[in-house]
């Protein structure tokens, strides 16, 4: 019996094992994610200056605004396709918490799991020894009853 709950040990174990490197392979791609937001935020505020250099002061004629207006639409429109690539990466960086929340509650069922088994081990090892003990009581009566 303590054999095949030792050897449910070692699978619980290696479950923990496998558990963590999935934690840390998480911990990785949310910090990717992080990092690729801040990449876009960063580029958000780039376009937003070169937008703002674009407004124009004093006499200019009209071909001038005209050129000055395009550059300006297409930089918020590449403004408000990287908004959507944020909004994209804050979708998945709520799944990867919740991946990791996920993760976490495991690892704690699995410690659960793995001081159950220990306390089963150490019941049956108390309730051998107490075995032991009443069978060498017994046989110590035994002998002071021959005497």
């Amino acid at each position: 019996m303590q054999r095949k709950i030792k050897s449910l040990i070692a699978k619980t174990e290696l479950n923990i094992d496998l558990n963590e490197q999935l934690f840390f392979k998480n911990e990785k791609s949310r910090k990717k994610i992080i990092n690729e937001i801040e990449a876009f935020r960063q580029e958000i505020s780039a376009l937003a200056m070169m937008i703002e250099g674009l407004y124009l002061s004093g006499v200019v004629d009209k071909s001038t605004i005209h050129i000055a207006r395009r550059r300006q639409a297409v930089f918020r429109r590449k403004i408000a396709n990287i908004e959507v690539q944020i909004g994209q990466k804050k979708l998945l960086l709520e799944q990867n918490e919740k991946e990791k929340e996920a993760l976490v509650q495991k690892k704690k069922d699995l410690r659960k799991k793995i001081d159950k088994y220990d306390y089963i081990v150490k019941y049956l090892r108390q309730k051998k020894r107490f075995k032991e003990l009443s069978i060498e009581e017994a046989d110590t009566e035994e002998k002071l009853s021959w005497k």
